[in-house]
């Protein structure tokens, strides 16, 4: 900054100036490198739970860096199929879902919300399919009634 208040050509300060050009790079290959580990963070993430490749790098993130429920809520059309949000109880208990058309279920066992955020995701998933799929049983059993 010093440099360029001396001399306003800005191609002086920054081309000519080989010092400069090798700041640069070497910002810029740092910069590489640390894109390289936040996508292998968020790799790792996605692995553990698949639905979190429906949501972009920086949904994931707002999603990562809070350990409230209310930072998934906003993203539950993309991670479920026309789920619109979980139903929380004491906002500690995931206790069901809610479709975008106003239709809801209550899961047969609720879900405690703690860190890792992927974790009690996947918990959901789980227990979401074990719900419907139970009350699916059900109302074909009780069906010819």
């Amino acid at each position: 900054m010093e440099l360029a208040s001396k001399n306003a050509n800005i191609y002086v300060c920054c081309v000519l100036n080989d010092s400069r050009l090798n700041e640069l790079k070497g910002l810029s290959e740092e910069l590489d490198r640390r894109q390289k580990s936040l996508s292998d963070y968020l790799d790792t993430k996605r692995n553990f739970f698949p639905r979190f490749y429906f949501l972009s790098d920086e949904d994931l993130l707002s999603i990562l860096g809070s350990s409230e429920v209310e930072a998934v809520q906003p993203h539950m059309l993309k991670l479920f199929d026309n789920c619109r949000e979980v139903l929380v109880q004491r906002g500690k208990n995931v206790v069901g879902m809610l479709s975008d058309e106003g239709e809801s279920y209550t899961f047969l066992e609720g879900i405690k919300v703690e860190k890792p955020v992927e974790g009690w995701m996947f918990k959901v998933d789980l227990e979401m399919q074990k719900t419907l799929k139970a009350y699916t049983k059900e109302q074909i059993f009780n069906y010819a009634n």
